[in-house]
């Protein structure tokens, strides 16, 4: 997961070096949501064949708490792998950013389980995450 995120950093600094619409852009851009559906199929443990052209139905894919997969809730858990999850929210479309942020905290207490008594921690690291609606701005 940190390689795909790496990865994702990289196309998107150089879809800022690249200006006018040309071909290198179009095969960034292809690049970097084969890179999203990648990190997105890593975060489930389904698998799921997507159609070409359509898009992805993220919250019917990752709503389901056992969809994801324990390792990345462990992931999640520890110092390091909340970092991750904020890197991971970055990358992910909105929809996905929702669901997910949504199955992570319905999955709460197993979380604070793994983390063997983090819990302030975590809370902390968590607490940008948790408003899902964030206040407009006047």
């Amino acid at each position: 997961m940190y390689t795909l995120v790496l990865n994702l950093d990289e196309v998107d600094i150089s879809l800022k070096r690249v200006m006018v619409q040309n071909d290198m852009r179009s095969r960034l851009t292809k690049h970097r949501l084969d890179l999203v559906q990648a990190l997105l199929c890593e975060l489930c443990s389904t698998s799921v064949q997507l159609a070409a052209g359509l898009p992805v139905n993220v919250i019917n894919l990752i709503s389901d708490a056992s969809a994801l997969a324990v390792p990345v809730l462990e992931l999640f858990s520890v110092r390091k792998g909340i970092r991750l999850f904020g890197a991971v929210l970055h990358y992910l479309p909105s929809p996905s950013v929702r669901a997910l942020t949504l199955v992570f905290i319905s999955n709460y207490a197993k979380i604070c389980a793994v983390s063997e008594g983090q819990v302030e921690e975590v809370s902390a690291n968590m607490k940008q995450f948790l408003l899902l609606d964030p206040p407009s701005a006047s």
